[in-house]
Order: structure tokens, then sequence, then C-alpha cells
């Protein structure tokens, strides 16, 4: 396997959430489940697709792609500005991930690429938003749970 040039400490990853967010639900789900955290900082997505590659070549491991998407935006246009990763995501387009403001957008056009590279199909599963828990409508934050698999 390739040698791949990751954060190997704690300390620059000190204000990532994300695992704690996801892991009840993976644990939930599967319970015998072993996490490893995965965070990619400033590598670019062709490194991180690689490495997603290599992965997925096991099927007994599940990823786990974790990203909001945008921020604080007023409804409508936080939905139009989702709708380009909603649309990256179903049609594997990695153009239409430009207009994106996920913070993950990394993340998810690594994912996009192996997943073109490896003949997997995507599926969008839900989109929501901030403003339908709190009804703000001022300043919303957009979220999205999509799945990849043959």
């Amino acid at each position: 396997m390739q040698r791949y040039d990751f954060l190997s400490t704690n300390e620059e990853c000190a204000f990532e959430h994300s695992s704690e967010t996801q892991a009840p639900f993976i644990k939930y789900y599967f319970p015998n489940a072993k996490i490893i955290e995965i965070v990619y900082g400033n590598q670019d997505s062709n490194t991180l697709s690689l490495l997603l590659d290599e992965l997925i070549k096991d099927e007994n491991n599940l990823l786990v792609i974790s990203t909001d998407l945008s921020h604080f935006h007023p409804l409508q246009i936080a939905k139009k500005i989702d709708e380009n990763c909603i649309s990256a995501i179903n049609e594997k387009d990695l153009s239409k991930l430009e207009n994106c403001e996920a913070c993950g957008k990394t993340g998810i056009k690594a994912l996009l690429e192996s997943s073109s590279k490896n003949s997997l199909n995507t599926k969008v599963l839900d989109y929501s938003t901030s403003c339908d828990v709190n009804n703000d409508k001022t300043r919303v934050v957009g979220y999205l749970s999509a799945i990849v698999g043959s």
C-alpha cells in the first residue's frame, strides 16, 4: 500500500468535531465497528481519493465523509447553493462542486473521484437545513446525507 502524508498528531485536529457527532450513529448501527478517523486537512482530493480506493477494496470497510454545506445564508439562497452539492453527488459531476460551500468539499470530491474510478453508484438520502429545527430562515446551515456503493 502507498504511503500517505497525512497529519499524525492530535494538535492540528483539536477543533475537529465530526467524529463525536458521527461515532454514536455508527456504533448504534454497527456496535462492533472499529473506527479510524482520518482528518485530511489541506490534502488534495486526488491523494485522498487514492487512499479511499485502497480502503474500499475491503468490502467490510464503511467510509463516512462528514461535512456540512452552506453557512449562514437566508434559506432560499442556502438551498440554491446546496443544490450544487446535491447535483454533484447525484450526477458524480465534479464541476458542480465549484459552487458548493461544503467545508468538506475535498472529501466529497475524493469520494466522487473514487466512485467514478470504481464504478460505484451515488444516491442522496436526505437534505435538511438548520431552519428545519430552529425555524430561523435568516442564517441557515445545510446538511446532507448520501450513500455510495455498488
